[in-house]
């Protein structure tokens, strides 16, 4: 397998692609594991530090 390296290559990350088409019922899954595997105050509070952090994005413009 070759391998070439390309400095001037440019990659774009659309946040989020992968999953935006995957069933509601999905979602619900993701939750209910990560509540059972994390313990309801571990999923709280990680929940919490994220949309803090996602709304002090939003607020500071920062994408």
């Amino acid at each position: 397998m070759a391998v070439y390296y390309l400095p001037s290559a440019k990659v774009l990350h659309h946040h989020g692609a992968a999953g935006k088409d995957l069933p509601e019922i999905t979602h619900q899954w993701l939750v209910e594991s990560s509540k059972k595997y994390n313990g309801l105050l571990k999923y709280y509070l990680l929940t919490l530090i994220i949309g803090l952090g996602q709304k002090w994005r939003k607020l500071i413009g920062k994408s």
